[in-house]
């Protein structure tokens, strides 16, 4: 047989014992129901050892108790180290917190030191740009007003011409006027006019070809180092041309 819940021996109960009117209770049947009802129930020796083992364990836990119950902390014990632990806190955050604004406050002012420096120095970094254009524009304009136009154009200082020059007006020289292994071509009837004392120079081994026509013509006095066919010079009342060997004379007396 086996133990049964009260529920269980209560189902038992009703099936196994209706009305005896037709003698449905047999005595296998009331044995088998005595039987669950012994394993169902307590063992009373065992229990009373269960017992007897609670009831020492439950007398040692009151006397553990007891030994405790004087080193407990009171309500008002532990409303109290709750408030100075809150105090403590308290002090702690507000001196982290003064701590930190202080920070704040030195980062603040240095990065507002490092803001206004970083301008400064900008602005005369500008200031120095904006002065060396002003002077850049200046000098410029200084140079660009001496630039040739195509209008009327005053030269000062050496000019060196690398090509052809074209005159279709008026070509008036103040100074001297040297071409340099290049030739000085008049086309269409031009002319070369010299006024006020004007000189042509032909250094040798130069040369002019062609008619000259001058109110005044004068030779050199000396003979050329390296004379040239045509070359000639005057010696006392004599004209000396050179025929490409040697010197022909002519008399001007």
């Amino acid at each position: 047989m086996s133990q049964l819940s009260k529920s269980q021996l209560q189902s038992d109960n009703n099936s196994s014992f209706p009305n005896n009117n037709s003698g449905y209770i047999t005595p296998a049947i009331l044995r088998g129901f005595n039987t669950d009802m012994i394993d169902s129930l307590v063992d009373e020796n065992s229990y009373g050892i269960d017992s007897a083992s609670f009831s020492a364990s439950i007398a040692e836990l009151t006397d553990f108790s007891a030994s405790f119950s004087g080193a407990f902390v009171t309500p008002a014990e532990l409303d109290a180290a709750l408030a100075y632990s809150a105090s403590v806190l308290q002090t702690n955050i507000n001196i982290t917190s003064a701590s930190l604004t202080g920070q704040l406050n030195a980062s603040s002012s240095q990065l507002q030191q490092n803001i206004n420096a970083a301008s400064a120095a900008l602005d005369a970094t500008i200031d120095g740009v904006q002065a060396e254009f002003v002077a850049y524009t200046a000098s410029m304009n200084q140079k660009t007003g001496s630039f040739a136009t195509t209008g009327s154009n005053t030269f000062v200082g050496n000019q060196i011409i690398s090509g052809a020059l074209t005159v279709t007006s008026t070509a008036s020289f103040n100074g001297n006027a040297t071409a340099n292994d290049v030739s000085l071509l008049l086309t269409n009837s031009s002319s070369l006019i010299l006024t006020s004392g004007s000189s042509v120079n032909v250094v040798s081994p130069g040369s002019i070809t062609g008619s000259v026509l001058a109110n005044e013509f004068i030779l050199p006095i000396v003979a050329p180092a390296t004379p040239q066919t045509g070359s000639m010079y005057f010696s006392g009342s004599f004209i000396y041309v050179y025929t490409g060997t040697q010197y022909r004379s002519a008399s001007l007396a």
